[in-house]
This record gives structure tokens, C-alpha cells and sequence, in this order.
């Protein structure tokens, strides 16, 4: 039940919708068992001597409807023959019956696809929207592919679900109902007999379709694994090629297809058991029903035109149980993505700011790092999780899993328009070091200060405004040179993206892009070398104006002459003394690169998560201790 409760959910902002098409599905009930009715004395009328008696072939009707058919059909023909009566008014019943069910069917499916697009929309906003709140660590043990399987497929398995499953639901069982009342009021122990199957068909259906959930569950984990070698891949076929690697590449996704391909059969044949199965017990109880009704008959207990259309609904009522049997295979397809939809929305997001939080200024003194200590949380499969100390750590996967602190006691500061660089070994510490300045990952403890406020005390959004972040990996947008350098500014200032541009050393192969800054980039920027997609990415983060520029390895994958070109284009964003360019922003320079770390005004030393070594970089190197160790 607290599944249907889930789907429910989903429904409810759009409750006035469902309500009308609820109506909708209790009109077409009642006109489903009104055929069933008419089916009786449209038999009488055909074969009986006295089938012309409209008062008698109308008796089971309520009295309103029989005063309506009856005064209608006269006054239409304008006679007293009763036997044109008879033909009319069931002319005039099935006529009105077929327009009301016409017009249902339509309102109920118009209505139920209408709410079926809602959810999706919903759904997939309230999903991106999580996931842009999800804290980086939580994200480490899902796979990009599997993501967009989620957003995509699995949301449109949803739609499904509440369009078609949770509408033939509630149809299915107003039709039941009114079945069900029609055949009691015709002959009550006779529907005690036709319907004595119900609760076992019932109970066989619950049963499959929790079977059946799980089978499908597992074949949308199988598909978000095959999604995410498939993205994979595309991204590597150059490597691929030139290691030869192409055997091993089919084999993978061979392997992957035919657990694709198993774990669908095996679904598909459990949910091709459910209209047998019903088929099987509604011919049993049809049977008993047949039988049973054949003796009153010959005791003269019940007419022939009664048991027609007690017959008509009992063999309408079980279309409805096929029905569901059938719904619940997209219900279990339904369910299952939405068991993997909540995974993800059950991620956890980066806490509140408290409700004192107040924005910060431009930086005016000092960052400052006191004794800071950070860590994560590691799970069974090795992947970081999680600052163990955290307040929200019980809502991750793995939150009693060991605790791997990375920073021990980090102390150091960024005064406001220095360049600091940051080295250390593999492991050190680094990139931590990072997420900890953006507040990407809180510390276990220790204190980080901005102009001599704790940042635990400010908002993350006024923080973030005031630094700027150059990752390793240069991110590009799909979209075009001005959108990426502008990013976050939905209203881009073209001259200030020009000014970053200069500043980058961009300026120059923009211009020469067939459309300048208005080209639309390749995803991740394929058309552009290594060095000239890092150069935007660093105009992006002299648009920003930030306090703070964080440089995270910008060299890295750069060959020599590149390296070069760009290291001085970073001494001079930190090297300025232009007093039209505005204040020079603090700068911190994680590298390898001996030239890049040459230019910065200090340097600190990380090892094993602790500053070994602080001074200028030239000094440092005198010294020969682990600074002169990493670069000689």
C-alpha cells in the first residue's frame, strides 16, 4: 500500500485533475453496466412472445430511468403501439449509453495523459534540482550514465505507470464496483458464486507483481550500467583505437547486453503469467456460474432475460481483473524506477545555512586555515563518502563505514591579493584542501576565517561569490564561447567577457572562431586544443571578479610551450599593477609544475595531509627539504 501511497504523491499537486477524471472513469462504470443490463431485454424483446410489455422489460431499470425511456419513446412515436415502445426505448437507451461512454473514455484519457506529462516535468525538476544540491562526495559512487538513465528512462516509466497504471487501476475497479452491484442486484446468491474466485485472483496478482518489481527493478539497474559504458566508451573511442582495445570493448558491452537481455526475459515471463493465471480462475468460477444458474432456471427461480444480463456483467467483470493483471506489470515497471528515482533523491544535499548567515565582502585582510582537519567516510567498495563528523552523516549508505582523515591540522593563510601555491606529493591532500576553501566539504573540526569571520557563520552562496574555481579538467558547456566564459550570469555583459578574454589570452583564437564569441562549442569542447579550452576557463573565473582564485592544477595537461604561455598569463593576473584593472584577487596555485610554482609570492608544503614547509618559493628550494625534494 505505502508504494500506491508514493504514486499518490506524485498525483496530488494535480489532485483537481484526477478528480474529473475519476468522474470520468465513474460514468464509464455505470454505462458499462448499463450494457450489461440492456443486454437481457434485448434478448427478451428479440425471442419472447411478450417482449412487447415495455413496462415489464424495463422493470429491473430504476424507476426514473423506466418513467424517462418509457414517456420518451411514446412521445416520439406518437403511438400506443407497445412493441414500437420496446424497440425505441432500448434504441434510445443504447444510444444515450454509447454517447455518455464515448465522451468518458475520451475526458478520462485526455485528463490522465495530461497528468501523466505533469509528473514528468515535475519529477525531473525536483531530481536536477536535488542533484545540484547534492554534496560532490555523494556523487562519487554513481555513475554519469546510470544518472541520465534515471532522468530519462526511468522518469518515462513513471509517466507510464501513473498514466496508464494508476488510471486502469482506478477504472478497472469502478468497474468492478459496478459490475459487482449490477449482478447483487439482478441476484444476489448468484453473485456470491460468480464472484467467489475474486479474492484468490487478487491475492495471486499482489503476489506477482511484488515477484515481478523486483525482476524489473534489476533489469533498469542492468540498463543504467549498460548507459553508462555506452557514454563511456564514446568518449574513448580514440583510445580505445589506439591501444587496440576493441576485443575488450565488444566483450564488455556483449556481456553487458546479455544481462540486459536475461534479467528482460525473466521479468517478461513472470509478467506473462498474470492473464493466464486470471483467464484460468474467471473460467472456473464462469463455469460454476453457468452451472449453477442453469438449474434456477429449470426451477423456474430465474428468468432467462435476468440471467443474460447477469451473465453480460459477470463475463464484463472479469475484462476489468485481465485488466489489472495486465496493469500490474506496468506498475511493477513503474515502481522500480521510481525504488531508483528515490535512491537518488535520497542523496544527501548540502546542509542549510543557518538562519543568522550573513553575507560576506570582498576579501580585505586574510583567509585563514586554523588547525582545520577533513575527511570522508569509506564504503565497502573504497569510494569517499562522507565527512564522518558530519551532522547528516547517518544519511549516507555507508555512514559506519572507517573514517579516512585527509587533512590533519592544516594551518595557513591567504592574505587579500597574494598568490599562494600548494604542493605536495599525490594524496596529500590537495584537491581536499580545495572542496574544504569552497565549502564543497565541511571540516571534523578546526575553524576557516574570512576577514576574521568564521565561514561556518556566512552563507555558501555569498562565499562562492567571492571565489572563482580553474579545475584540472577544463569544463566546457555545450553551448557557446560567451555562455561558458559568462556561465552563471544569465544576462552576459559582452564587453566584460571581452576584458576576461584578454586577460586569459583568449581573446585572440576566439576572433578567429567562425562565429566568434556566439560559437557554439562542441560537448566538452572538442574542437579546441587542451590549452586554448583551459585559457576559457580561466576568462570564466576573471568574469567572475571573485576574492579568490583557485587554481587546481591548470598546467597540468599542458605540453611545454603551452605550460609556459600559460603560467605567464597566470603571473600576470597575479602580478598586476594596473590601477584601472580594479583589486588584484588573492590567488591559490595547486601544481607539479616547478614554473608555475616559481611565480607564486609563497608556497606551502602539504604532506600526508600537514604543512611541512611555508616561505617563498626560492627559499624553499635553498633549503632542500621536501619542496626542493619534490621539484629536483
Amino acid at each position: 500500500m505505502k508504494d500506491y501511497v508514493r504514486l499518490a504523491r506524485l498525483v496530488a499537486p494535480h489532485a483537481w485533475l484526477f478528480a474529473a477524471a475519476v468522474g470520468c472513469m465513474a460514468l464509464l462504470a455505470l454505462t458499462t453496466s448499463g450494457y450489461a443490463y440492456l443486454v437481457g431485454p434485448l434478448l427478451r424483446f428479440v425471442y419472447a412472445s411478450d417482449g412487447g410489455d415495455l413496462s415489464r422489460v424495463l422493470a429491473p431499470l430504476p424507476a426514473s430511468w423506466s418513467s424517462f425511456l418509457t414517456s420518451t419513446s411514446r412521445a416520439i412515436r406518437a403511438s400506443d403501439d407497445s412493441t414500437g415502445d420496446v424497440a425505441l426505448a432500448l434504441a434510445l437507451a443504447l444510444l444515450v449509453v454509447s454517447g455518455i461512454k464515448g465522451s468518458a473514455m475520451f475526458g478520462e484519457r485526455q485528463l490522465m495523459a495530461r497528468i501523466g506529462q505533469e509528473v514528468v516535468r515535475d519529477l525531473r525538476v525536483r531530481l536536477f534540482d536535488h542533484l545540484l544540491t547534492v554534496r560532490p562526495q555523494a556523487l562519487l559512487g554513481e555513475r554519469r550514465g546510470d544518472v541520465a538513465a534515471r532522468v530519462s528512462s526511468d522518469v518515462l516509466q513513471i509517466q507510464t505507470a501513473v498514466t496508464w497504471g494508476v488510471a486502469s487501476i482506478a477504472r478497472d475497479v469502478l468497474q468492478l464496483i459496478a459490475l459487482v452491484a449490477l449482478a447483487v442486484r439482478l441476484d444476489p446468491v448468484l453473485a456470491g458464486v460468480a464472484t467467489i474466485a475474486l479474492p484468490i485472483v487478487a491475492l495471486s496478482l499482489y503476489r506477482l507483481s511484488r515477484r515481478l518489481r523486483r525482476l524489473e527493478r534489476a533489469t533498469w539497474d542492468q540498463h543504467g550500467k549498460l548507459y553508462s559504458v555506452a557514454a563511456e566508451t564514446v568518449g574513448m573511442v580514440p583510445l580505445v583505437r589506439a591501444y587496440g582495445a576493441e576485443p575488450r570493448a565488444r566483450r564488455v558491452w556483449r556481456d553487458l547486453t546479455d544481462r540486459v537481455h536475461h534479467a528482460a526475459i525473466r521479468a517478461s515471463r513472470m509478467a506473462a503469467m498474470a492473464s493466464p493465471l486470471t483467464e484460468m480462475l474467471g473460467a472456473f468460477a464462469i463455469a460454476g456460474t453457468l452451472g449453477y444458474a442453469s438449474m434456477r432456471i429449470r426451477s423456474g427461480e430465474l428468468t432467462p432475460e435476468t440471467f443474460v444480463s447477469f451473465f453480460a456483467a459477470i463475463f464484463l467483470l472479469y475484462a476489468p481483473i485481465k485488466g489489472l493483471g495486465a496493469t500490474g506489470t506496468l506498475m511493477a515497471q513503474g515502481l522500480a524506477a521510481l525504488d531508483r528515482m528515490d535512491a537518488l533523491l535520497r542523496l544527501p544535499a548540502e546542509p542549510a545555512d543557518p538562519a543568522s548567515a550573513e553575507p560576506v565582502a570582498r576579501l580585505q585582510d586574510r583567509l585563514e586555515l586554523r588547525d582545520v582537519h577533513a575527511g570522508y567516510v569509506v564504503v565497502e567498495d573504497g569510494t569517499l563518502l562522507a565527512n564522518a563528523d558530519d551532522d547528516d552523516a547517518p544519511a549516507f549508505p555507508a555512514a559506519t563505514g572507517p573514517m579516512r582523515e585527509v587533512l590533519k591540522g592544516v594551518s595557513f593563510h591567504i592574505a587579500a591579493g597574494e598568490s599562494v601555491a600548494v604542493v605536495g606529493p599525490s594524496g596529500a591532500g590537495k584537491t581536499t584542501l580545495v572542496s574544504v576553501l569552497l565549502r564543497l566539504l565541511e571540516p571534523t573540526s578546526g575553524e576557516i576565517t574570512w576577514d576574521g569571520v568564521p565561514v561556518s557563520r556566512v552563507s555558501r552562496a555569498s562565499l562562492r561569490a567571492q571565489m572563482a574555481w580553474v579545475t584540472q579538467e577544463p569544463l566546457i558547456l555545450a553551448d557557446t564561447v560567451l555562455a561558458n566564459i559568462a556561465f552563471a550570469d544569465e544576462s552576459p555583459d559582452r564587453a566584460r567577457v571581452e576584458a576576461a578574454a584578454r586577460g586569459a589570452a583568449a581573446h585572440g583564437f576566439i576572433e578567429v572562431l567562425p562565429k566568434g564569441y556566439d560559437t557554439a562549442m562542441a560537448e566538452a569542447g572538442a574542437r579546441l586544443s587542451v590549452g586554448q579550452r583551459q585559457r576559457i576557463c580561466i576568462a570564466r573565473a576573471l568574469y567572475r571578479d571573485a576574492s579568490l582564485i583557485v587554481f587546481d592544477e591548470p598546467t597540468s595537461a599542458l605540453d611545454g610551450h603551452a605550460e609556459r604561455e600559460l603560467a605567464e598569463t597566470l603571473e600576470k593576473l597575479v602580478r598586476h599593477d594596473d590601477p584601472d584593472a580594479g583589486p588584484r584577487p588573492a590567488a591559490l596555485i595547486i601544481s607539479h609544475r616547478l614554473s608555475t610554482v616559481m611565480r607564486a609570492d609563497r608556497a606551502v608544503v602539504l604532506d600526508d595531509g600537514r604543512i611541512v614547509e611555508s616561505g617563498r618559493p626560492s627559499e624553499l628550494m635553498e633549503r632542500g627539504g621536501v619542496f626542493s625534494r619534490l621539484f629536483r
